[in-house]
């Protein structure tokens, strides 16, 4: 059987990194991040915040922060869709971080490993993953207020859009609201600003390049970047590794 050094899935509602030796730099995604180590706790440090080591967390959105491994332990990282059905069951405004301990993840652990070393790397076995891997994490939430549906268009019209330039008063228009309201009312819905959203989207798309073995030229391209070295900041600042990382050029 092959053995890798890393692998990547990707799926519309998230995707899975797994790997080892990460040695990541300070970064804030707009996902929600779950990290489990299989074997020995690996160490998380928030901006102005002390480290911690841990076996598996779950990190909400936009929290700026970076990850240490020890030497030869395998890492799975998921980036999660924060407004999907899975994002929305991890979703805590009152914790940023959420540390769970080795036990909570021992179930998932086997089927992590199993994905890992599969040649194989299908769409729909990496959402299955995810969904095994959020039911061991998940935790009774307060009922959420339902995302406007307005909103929840504009988000899928982003997300598969193939129009490089979409614009606030475009995407008003549509959902017949002004400018203003619009962005108000994405705001207060995602907690994200309209073009970072965009960008986040943009990401995504490039991501999907590279699962599908696109070289990191063609990926930054596909996700409507004007250059590889723009696209290769934006990843980093976003995910705290370079995309050659996870590239298999």
């Amino acid at each position: 059987m092959k053995k890798f050094h890393h692998k990547l899935g990707y799926s519309d509602i998230g995707g899975i990194y797994m790997g080892q030796n990460i040695q990541g730099d300070f970064h804030s995604s707009h996902t929600i991040t779950i990290i489990i180590s299989q074997e020995k706790e690996f160490v998380v440090e928030e901006k102005d915040a002390q480290p911690f080591s841990c076996h598996a967390v779950v990190i909400q959105k936009d929290v700026n922060h970076k990850l240490l491994t020890n030497q030869g332990e395998q890492i799975t990282i998921i980036h999660l869709d924060p407004y999907s059905e899975f994002g929305l069951s991890l979703n805590q405004k009152s914790c940023s971080v959420k540390i769970h301990k080795k036990g909570e993840v021992e179930d998932i652990l086997p089927d992590l490993n199993t994905w890992f070393l599969q040649s194989e790397n299908r769409e729909e076995e990496t959402i299955e993953l995810i969904a095994k891997t959020v039911a061991c994490l998940a935790r009774s939430n307060p009922q959420k207020k339902p995302i406007d549906s307005r909103i929840v268009w504009s988000m899928q019209y982003i997300r598969t859009s193939e129009d490089e330039k979409i614009s606030l008063k475009e995407m008003a228009e549509q959902v017949h609201l002004s400018e203003s309201r619009f962005a108000h009312l994405f705001k207060e819905s995602t907690e994200l600003p309209f073009r970072k959203y965009v960008l986040h989207c943009k990401l995504l798309k490039s991501l999907r390049a590279m699962h599908q073995q696109e070289n990191l030229t063609s990926a930054s391209f596909e996700g409507g970047f004007s250059d590889q070295p723009h696209f290769t900041r934006t990843f980093k600042k976003a995910f705290g590794l370079r995309p050659s990382s996870l590239s298999k050029e």
